[in-house]
């Protein structure tokens, strides 16, 4: 059993607000957004039992913070 907080929006469904407002990413949320994620592939590779993701995609990918915020936290879903 695995307990996290709740987090409401995928990346998937948030890259489609930012194309219905018509608001494309900007470079720099793109790079925080990438960074945090290759950390968090990082972390998932390194540890003592290594774990694959096999089905990375957005929809497994979710967001903590609104993506309008800096700072985000990012899970990825199994």
């Amino acid at each position: 059993l695995l307990l996290m907080e709740y987090c409401p929006r995928s990346l998937l469904n948030i890259v489609h607000m930012q194309q219905d407002r018509g608001k494309p990413f900007s470079e720099e949320t793109l790079a925080i957004l990438l960074t945090q994620i290759c950390s968090s592939l990082v972390s998932l590779h390194k540890r003592k039992k290594p774990v694959a993701h096999r089905d990375l995609k957005l929809d497994n990918i979710l967001i903590e913070n609104s993506i309008e915020k800096i700072k985000y936290k990012i899970y990825i879903l199994q």
